[in-house]
């Protein structure tokens, strides 16, 4: 089954989100992303981050999707593009977010989202219950179960 989890690193310090991507996307087979330019997206992060006046805490949510071996064989890199898309538009209504998918001898998904709205500057909760509702969104997707890790 595949599985969800929102890496519990604060993010906390100045040059997190720049660091958190170049990351993801040096090892990434695709990107993208979704109200942000991909390519300037730590900078556009920062930005949005200081014109609400919302720097102190949290910079950066990190979630990665990782697949099983099952769920592997029946996806391609195209397939992985699709959902990460997919996963963003949750997403694209209010926050700046983007991904990053990886194949070792599984897929997964890096997606880093700014902790700050760009709508209205508010932090996003980050709650179990946020964790769980985005794990069923993609289980309809998938057609599958996706377990929360913790």
């Amino acid at each position: 089954m595949p599985n969800l989890k929102q890496v519990k690193n604060n993010y906390t310090e100045r040059g997190a989100t720049e660091r958190l991507i170049r990351y993801v996307y040096r090892k990434a087979l695709a990107t993208g992303g979704y109200s942000v330019d991909p390519q300037n997206a730590a900078y556009q992060m920062d930005v949005c981050r200081l014109l609400w006046n919302n720097v102190q805490g949290t910079q950066v949510v990190h979630y990665v999707l990782s697949l099983n071996d099952e769920e592997s064989a029946k996806m391609s890199l195209q397939d992985m593009r699709e959902l990460s898309y997919a996963v963003c538009r949750c997403f694209a209504g209010g926050y700046q977010i983007v991904f990053g998918v990886h194949h070792n001898s599984r897929w997964h998904v890096h997606f880093i989202m700014n902790a700050v709205r760009y709508t209205d500057g508010k932090r996003y909760p980050g709650r179990r219950t946020d964790d769980e509702q985005l794990a069923a969104y993609i289980g309809e997707m998938m057609g599958v179960w996706v377990d929360v890790v913790y």
